[in-house]
């Protein structure tokens, strides 16, 4: 038994060492071909209870509806229109608009055929990498902050409550799936995101009684496959148990009741239908270190100059810039983004 435990423990730490050198393409800078105003793409959407049996499906769809530059920021309005149909019962339908600044999701309105409508504006900080590459293990952390409201039709009451929710989350690169897509078996880049949702307290009246909902913290694990050349294809968001507490004040006496409204565990499932981009997605692959010697690196495989000064490599299967600086050569590493410089002596490029 002790021998067993110890070649697992060997296991385990070259499964690690072996993930942090793996170097993969960054799905952040592979997306393809952006979509046009007015062109839209369509998710599926199913969602599952913690026994994984069916609750609900129907389908997402969003149209850019106008994109411009407003003093150097892309402004984005997206309408996003969805139909979801309980099992057994009949279809509800959502239209909401959205607004993107840079890509950073800052607004949204929101109006359903369940009677109630949104508002909310949502600030956030941390965005991935924009590298070439990076390792299976990298991560970058986000905070949102979302404030608005929502109005809700009880019992021929327009109720409006106020909506307050901090996001706090951690993304990191697992590495590479091969995925059933409709082009057949593609090979994507997976991005796990472990989420934490606040969302306090509602308080209102209506003069006899004084209400409270008070939100449980929702956990959420959220795994999204990105194929080359085109982005999303998949989300899948686990959602553990949480739920509300509302809370009944008779105001003349103080008299307390509360009633629990809890939220079992739930598994949605977003995939790609259409689109009226173009898209053409390839495989995502390993990206094949040079041989190096401290802050150098060795070309020594064929390339194809047809870009010149932009070299393809295909040792790395990469580029390289070339630049003569009068009295040295200089190459700029498109995977890193680094600068190297040509040592005659040792036949290496050096980091500058």
């Amino acid at each position: 038994m002790k021998k067993t435990k110890i070649i697992t423990k060997i296991l385990l730490i070259s499964l690690v060492l072996k993930s942090n050198a793996t170097v993969i393409e960054n799905p952040f800078v592979h997306e393809g071909e952006l979509l046009n105003v007015d062109g839209y793409s369509t998710l599926d959407y199913k969602k599952y209870d913690s026994s994984l049996v069916l609750e609900s499906s129907g389908s997402v769809r969003g149209t850019l509806v106008s994109k411009e530059n407003f003093y150097g920021e892309e402004i984005k309005v997206i309408k996003i229109n969805s139909t979801e149909t309980a099992t057994g019962e009949s279809p509800q339908a959502t239209e909401m608009y959205e607004v993107y600044i840079d890509d950073d999701f800052a607004f949204n309105n929101t109006v359903s055929s369940l009677k109630y409508s949104s508002t909310i504006l949502n600030r956030s900080v941390g965005k991935p990498p924009a590298t070439q590459t990076v390792k299976v293990g990298d991560y970058w952390e986000n905070i949102g902050y979302r404030t608005g409201f929502t109005e809700t039709d009880v019992q021929g009451v327009t109720l409006t409550l106020p909506i307050r929710a901090v996001i706090d989350s951690r993304s990191t690169f697992l590495g590479m799936e091969n995925i059933d897509t409709i082009w057949g078996t593609k090979t994507a880049v997976v991005v796990e995101t472990q989420s934490v949702i606040e969302m306090g307290n509602q308080e209102w009246n209506d003069g006899s009684y004084r209400y409270r909902n008070t939100f449980d913290d929702v956990h959420q694990k959220i795994k999204t496959y990105y194929l080359k050349k085109m982005g999303v294809y998949k989300i899948e968001t686990v959602s553990e148990p949480a739920g509300y507490t509302l809370t009944q004040t008779y105001v003349p006496s103080g008299y307390i009741q509360t009633y629990p409204f809890p939220s079992p565990k739930t598994t949605e499932i977003l995939t790609y239908e259409y689109s009226t981009r173009n898209l053409s997605p390839t495989n995502f692959s390993e990206v094949v270190e040079l041989p190096s010697s401290g802050n150098s690196i060795s070309l020594s495989s064929w390339t194809w100059n047809g870009g010149f000064p932009w070299i393809y490599n295909y040792s790395t299967d990469s580029w390289f810039y070339y630049h003569f600086t009068g009295n040295s050569y200089l190459t700029y590493d498109a995977r890193d983004g680094g600068w190297y410089a040509f040592n005659s002596n040792t036949n290496t490029w050096v980091s500058q």
